[in-house]
């Protein structure tokens, strides 16, 4: 009985030094590779990135960034220690092959699908869901390097590897 108790005060530690651990990464460094700050809630740091470059419409009705017309990154940092990522791309239908090729470079991140955002829109807008593990900074840096592939970025010159 006392091996059994005595189990079960180390297991409860453990989940607790398990739930610490979970809520001890400094999520500005992921700031500065997405460029751009993330809000933090509940241990989760999310960066929302709306497309304000388009002029979206849906039979011939504005539609407002503002009412979901964005990219968006949640990390966070799960009992393994390793930080995770699931969102998605909000892109425009000519930008969906780049910003698929930028993501899949390496293992770091997976492609979990991709649909269309709205029915009958102009210009047609693809949402790209991922998810991936690995170094927060370089999960960061690899989705930064997918959004040159979007909006503004896109027209500005591309570094030649």
């Amino acid at each position: 009985m006392r091996l059994l108790l005595t189990l079960c005060a180390l297991s409860a530690c453990l989940i607790s030094i398990s739930a610490a651990e979970t809520t001890d990464y400094d999520w500005t460094q992921l700031d500065a590779a997405i460029g751009t700050p993330g809000a933090v809630h509940d241990n989760v740091c999310t960066f929302t990135l709306p497309r304000n470059d388009l002029n979206v419409t849906v039979e011939g009705m504005d539609i407002p960034a503002a009412a979901g017309v964005a990219s968006v990154f949640h990390f966070f940092k799960c009992p393994c220690g390793k930080i995770r990522v699931v969102g998605q791309f909000c892109c425009a239908d000519y930008e969906a092959n780049d910003v698929i090729d930028a993501i899949r470079v390496g293992d770091a991140i997976r492609i979990a699908g991709m649909s269309p955002m709205l029915i009958a829109d102009k210009p047609h807008l693809l949402l790209i869901n991922f998810q991936g593990e690995g170094d927060g900074t370089a999960l960061a840096k690899l989705l930064q390097s997918a959004l040159h592939w979007i909006g503004p970025a896109r027209a500005a010159t591309q570094p030649i590897k």
